[in-house]
């Protein structure tokens, strides 16, 4: 869709406080938002390992023109283990290259 909208959901992840990922709060709850976008956990999954299953999200309303095509929609997600402790730094990363590896 273009670079705009990759470097706008970039930037959400970047800002994203690292208090926010950590720690999950219980399944099923937004961990951050902004204008244009929110990041879930959707769950937990039932297999093993159990894993937290984080979506990025366009919010609606948004202010970004050409992602209003994708409101409400999922943008990426990730999976997360429960059990083995990940840095904020590291779900960020996940998060970015996914992104930057999408046709968004």
């Amino acid at each position: 869709m273009g670079r705009k909208n990759k470097q706008g959901t970039i930037e959400f992840i970047e800002s994203s406080s690292d208090w926010k990922l950590v720690g999950f709060p219980s399944p099923e709850k937004q961990i951050d938002n902004c204008d244009d976008f929110r990041l879930d956990i959707q769950g937990v999954t039932t297999t093993e390992p159990k894993q937290y299953n984080i979506h990025l999200q366009v919010n609606n309303p948004c202010k970004i023109p050409s992602l209003k095509l994708l409101l409400g929609r999922t943008v990426t997600s990730i999976l997360v283990p429960v059990d083995i402790d990940k840095t904020p730094e590291e779900i960020r990363n996940i998060m970015i290259e996914k992104v930057k590896g999408s046709n968004l």
